[in-house]
């Protein structure tokens, strides 16, 4: 028994010495200290992620464009880049398309596949990432990065939305033409958060000002940007490092004009549930919106087409 004990002892002794040598060979000794520790493996899966940003400008992929993407405006007030999946198609993209995304200056898809529909207007520049929310942090870098960079620079705001909202793109006009566009905001719903003074904006919109999404992209790769599996905590946390915080977008009354959860809920009290996690006093019922609403999140294709219906084609008498 103790013989096989130590064999088994010098055979450990062996694994721990062969595998000291791999790391050194990968790592480097002045690094192997932090190898082991949480904060420098997350460090490590950051810097893989870095690469998932040019993956697709290499010579080996040509990105789709529909023939709608390529007759959009090239300059204007907002670019709305809406991001979304193949699956969501039927049940989020057509709906969006028939509603209010021909609102904004130029409104376009950012998918990982191509559509059988050209008369969309999307690009797949996610080919390559997943579909998992770990991989969102990453997707939105990339569509700051792809609409700013390759598409045009010569908007004033890039919004980024999720497929399951809506967008009051004359209301959100009407409330930019009071900010400069040259100077960096943020923009959308406030939380709090651990170790954030300031909190970070909601994800189911927030804006940029162009020079807030120049200051992103320009610092993306330093340190002060990390790899967050949150996507809008770590925007939020990322822009905070550079000076741009979320500025408070609530009416004079304390009505929010971007809404971060279902309609229904937000009426019936759910901002009370928050409190603890919310900046300004919660409102509910009508209280709760702005007359100047400009998000509506968590909203289903029916109730979508209804509210631009009731905006577009109801009369009022």
């Amino acid at each position: 028994m103790f013989y096989n004990k130590k064999n088994s002892f010098f055979t450990f002794l062996i694994f721990v010495a062969v595998f000291y040598c791999v790391i050194l060979l990968i790592f480097g000794d002045k690094n192997l200290s932090k190898t082991f520790s949480t904060t420098y493996f997350v460090e490590a899966v950051n810097l893989t992620s870095l690469y998932r940003i040019p993956y697709n400008q290499s010579k080996d992929f040509v990105p789709w464009e529909s023939q709608a993407a390529k007759k959009l405006p090239k300059k204007g007030s907002i670019f709305c880049m809406v991001l979304t999946t193949p699956t969501n198609y039927p049940q989020k993209v057509v709906p969006i398309n028939e509603t209010w995304l021909g609102d904004c200056d130029r409104g376009e898809f950012f998918t990982s596949e191509e559509f059988d529909d050209e008369t969309i207007p999307a690009t797949n520049i996610f080919h390559g990432f997943s579909e998992k929310r770990t991989d969102l942090f990453w997707k939105v870098i990339h569509a700051f990065y792809t609409a700013y960079e390759k598409i045009s620079n010569q908007f004033d705001w890039y919004i980024k939305v999720d497929d399951d909202s809506y967008i009051f793109a004359k209301n959100l006009k009407e409330y930019l033409s009071n900010y400069d566009p040259s100077k960096p905001y943020y923009m959308g719903f406030r939380w709090k958060y651990p170790r954030m003074k300031n909190g970070y904006n909601s994800g189911g919109a927030y804006l940029l000002s162009k020079a807030a999404v120049a200051q992103l992209l320009s610092s993306v790769y330093q340190k002060s940007c990390k790899f967050d599996e949150i996507e809008d905590v770590g925007i939020g946390k990322c822009l905070a490092s550079l000076g741009i915080i979320p500025l408070d977008t609530k009416d004079k009354n304390g009505g929010q004009r971007f809404i971060p959860h279902d309609f229904g809920n937000i009426f019936d009290g759910f901002l009370f549930e928050q409190r603890e996690k919310m900046f300004d006093e919660p409102k509910k019922a009508f209280e709760a919106f702005s007359p100047e609403l400009i998000l509506l999140h968590h909203i289903d294709p029916s109730t979508m087409r209804l509210v631009h219906f009731i905006r577009k084609f109801l009369k009022n008498k």
